[in-house]
């Protein structure tokens, strides 16, 4: 998008809202793929073991760009 500094704050009052915005955009994208799991039919521990392999894999896959 290359937006920078002014630009910005056209569209957020301040760093700490977008810095939300973003957290926000994120953690819901996350609940609703792992709120798909939740309601399979299988054993608790091969459900929980569900939710945390869809856990790892957004946040490793596709958010390595952010770890390096």
């Amino acid at each position: 998008m290359d937006l920078r500094g002014a630009r910005l704050y056209h569209y957020f009052s301040s760093k700490e809202e977008l810095s939300l915005r973003c957290v926000h955009k994120s953690a819901a994208e996350v609940c609703a793929r792992l709120r798909a799991i939740a309601p399979a039919e299988l054993a608790p521990g091969d459900k929980l073991l569900a939710l945390f392999r869809a856990q790892a894999l957004i946040e490793v896959r596709e958010n390595w760009q952010y770890l390096q």
